[in-house]
């Protein structure tokens, strides 16, 4: 065991680095040097911080298996050995127990004087507050996470119980990066409303960002374009509208839209878009975008008077609407990914609305970087019974 005035004298080269220091420092020695025996390292000095971080006091001349129970001794002690026989540094977190405090370790070798072995120094940061801190942020990005996907799922729009030939779908926002929240709330949102005389409203619409903000402007959103569209005076007079109460709410700015009114037995077709990708219309055997006249997204120019376009669904046809999540992807560009939308949805030209819906999200993975998706599928068939 070093003497202390050998301690003193080889200390004294370190005063500034480790003396010196506001956080716990100790200094130890294996008690052997053969690295087959059973580790065991003894106290040659602590600081005055060492008690109040570790909460041992007289450790001096003492081994650890002396003073921390065995369970407890074999931890300490496997890491101290991996830094002691392979000099190097580690960096580990240990709660203790016994203080109620989790404490940052620093373990390294430092050179010896005097012919003695090396010297094992371990730095106790106490981060307990901030790991406190840190549990607290994930609890409440939790809780606000949880208020959110509640509130989305409230004012969505229907998935179930629609009209004949239509099938709406809403897939969260999927992060599968290391430690992320699996589901992230956004901003996409979807709606089927019935109009008079055979005729059914379909609306999709992405609202930017994410969250709970995202989540709230798209209710209120959502809730604006059900009474517009409820008026019965076409989707170019709902965006017109909805582009006015959107200047009302900074939050809503960039938000895209499309608005689509179907005669569910004629076929006929009237929409208008403010920014947002291309319907799909299939007509059994091959897809066309639907474009519309270029106009931007809600709330960026004030006066803006929205434009009405038609076209006709035919028999067996199908019309999609959907959300940029549904299509674009980090490595390729977004035609590339509503290009193969379409052809999926070609594919799938047999199926039910809500088979092929389903079936389509499963052709279209997930984006990325993460994004949600909503998608309005309306198959027509106008031989179908109507209740």
């Amino acid at each position: 065991m070093w003497s202390q005035d050998a301690v003193e004298a080889w200390a004294s080269t370190y005063e500034q680095v480790l003396f010196g220091m506001d956080d716990a420092v100790c200094l130890l020695e294996r008690t052997s040097a053969d690295p087959d025996q059973e580790p065991d390292f003894r106290y040659l000095w602590t600081n005055p911080a060492f008690t109040t971080h570790s909460g041992i006091g007289d450790a001096v001349g003492h081994t650890l298996r002396e003073i921390v129970p065995a369970d407890e001794a074999d931890s300490w002690c496997a890491i101290y050995d991996e830094v002691w026989l392979d000099d190097k540094r580690a960096r580990f977190t240990k709660s203790l127990t016994s203080q109620g405090r989790i404490q940052e370790l620093t373990a390294f070798t430092v050179p010896a004087r005097g012919g003695h072995g090396p010297v094992l120094a371990v730095v106790f940061t106490d981060i307990t507050g901030d790991v406190l801190r840190q549990a607290m942020r994930t609890t409440r990005e939790r809780e606000l996470n949880e208020i959110a996907a509640t509130l989305q799922h409230a004012i969505l729009g229907p998935t179930t119980s629609l009209p004949a030939g239509i099938a709406a779908r809403y897939r969260p926002a999927t992060d599968l990066s290391p430690g992320a929240e699996p589901l992230l709330v956004c901003g996409d949102f979807h709606d089927v409303i019935a109009l008079p005389g055979d005729r059914c409203a379909l609306v999709v619409g992405d609202v930017t960002g994410k969250g709970l903000r995202a989540a709230s402007v798209m209710g209120q959103l959502r809730s604006a374009t059900r009474a517009l569209v409820l008026e019965d005076r076409g989707p170019a007079h709902t965006l017109t509208a909805l582009d006015e109460f959107a200047l009302l709410m900074p939050e809503a700015h960039m938000t895209t839209i499309v608005c689509a009114v179907v005669d569910t037995a004629g076929g006929e077709l009237v929409y208008a878009s403010a920014g947002h990708p291309p319907p799909v219309l299939t007509d059994g055997h091959r897809a066309r975008l639907l474009l519309g006249t270029g106009e931007p997204p809600l709330a960026t120019l004030r006066g803006l008077r929205r434009t009405e376009l038609r076209d006709r669904i035919t028999p067996g046809g199908a019309l999609l609407l959907y959300t940029d999540g549904l299509v674009e992807r980090r490595d390729q560009i977004i035609d590339q990914g509503i290009d193969r939308a379409a052809r999926a949805l070609t594919a799938l030209a047999t199926l039910s609305a809500d088979t092929a819906a389903d079936r389509l999200l499963d052709l279209m993975p997930p984006s990325d970087p993460p994004d949600d998706t909503a998608l309005v599928l309306y198959r027509h068939c106008p031989d179908r019974p109507r209740p």
